[in-house]
Parts: structure tokens; C-alpha cells; sequence
């Protein structure tokens, strides 16, 4: 069963004790696919890869507008295999890391301080290095982190409460 995109859960982010990652499939890549990573109703990081430039554009939304563009160069793969792109703490400050293996500091000017959440829409994929994976909707009873019993990373999921299902490809495991 698959559920339509506006019930798709969110996800919740907590750098301070959780890894992010997310694959951008070389679908998400060509087509510029976004994703947005949210405090309550604003968006914190907008990021999506832009082929004409080649390269990921990072944004955020202050107070109804968008702000200045980051960009950071970074060539497409050449395999079909997608990047993941992963956000994690070092030394206490948010950073980005890309599947290329460059590195980018957030903390001057993205703040992913507590709290955060997401939606991975397709064409992007929750990723192999998410080290928590809590789906913030009440109805929801299930919550999978890396010592949940009986997941292992890439294995199928599924999440049930009496209104609705989910099922996606499980990405849970540590770095």
C-alpha cells in the first residue's frame, strides 16, 4: 500500500543526537528535486542540486522569503547511483556532507539547532547512514532506531496505526 504525498509522515531531525541522510537518486538530481528541512512552519534548509549548474543550491526561508543562495559545486555522478547527502554534528556544528566527499560548514548561516523535521519525497530516498528514523505523526506507534529489534539496514518497513500505512525502504544504521 502506498500513501499519497500529503500523508507521507514527517521525520524528525535531532543533530544533537541523530545523523541525517538522504539519497538524491539521479532522478532527484536531474529534476532538481528539493528538500526542505523544517522548524515549525519555516524552512531552515532548502536544498536541491542544480544540473545546469552543476551543483547543490542551499536556501532558507526568513520570515516569508527566501534568503541569498549558497552554492556548492559539485558534479553529478557519473554512475546512476544518485549521492547521499548526509547532515550530521562535528564539533558541535552543523555540517553537510556530500557522497563526493566534500565537506560544508552550516553553522554561519543555517541554523539546525533542536528540533527539526522533513518530509523525503520521492524521487529522494531516506539513505543508508540515518542512525534514527521517528516519525512524528501521534498516530504512528512505532518508532525504529538503530537497536530496534529485528531491522537491518535496506530492509522494507512498514508503519501502521488505524487510520493509515506507510512502507518505504528502511535505511537505519549508524556510520
Amino acid at each position: 500500500m502506498s500513501a499519497s504525498l500529503d500523508t507521507l509522515p514527517d521525520i524528525d531531525i535531532d543533530l544533537s543526537r541523530d545523523t541525517f541522510e538522504v539519497l538524491f537518486t539521479d532522478s532527484a538530481l536531474r529534476l532538481s528535486a528539493a528538500l526542505n528541512i523544517m522548524r515549525g512552519e519555516s524552512i531552515v534548509l532548502h536544498m536541491k542540486y542544480s544540473p545546469l549548474r552543476a551543483g547543490f543550491i542551499l536556501n532558507d526561508m526568513v520570515d516569508g522569503n527566501w534568503s541569498h543562495e549558497v552554492f556548492v559545486p559539485c558534479l553529478r555522478p557519473q554512475s546512476s547511483a544518485g549521492m547521499a547527502v548526509t547532515l550530521l554534528l562535528q564539533d558541535d556544528e552543523p555540517k553537510l556532507l556530500l557522497g563526493t566527499g566534500i565537506v560544508i560548514p552550516l553553522a554561519e548561516r543555517f541554523h539546525l539547532d533542536g528540533p527539526l523535521r522533513t518530509r523525503v519525497l520521492p524521487p529522494l530516498r531516506l539513505g543508508q547512514g540515518s542512525t534514527r528514523l521517528a516519525v512524528s505523526e501521534a498516530q504512528i506507534t512505532q518508532v525504529m532506531s538503530p537497536d530496534a529489534p529485528g531491522f537491518e539496514r535496506g530492509q522494507d518497513a512498514f508503519f501502521a496505526s488505524p487510520s493509515r500505512s506507510y512502507s518505504w525502504r528502511c535505511c537505519i544504521g549508524s556510520l
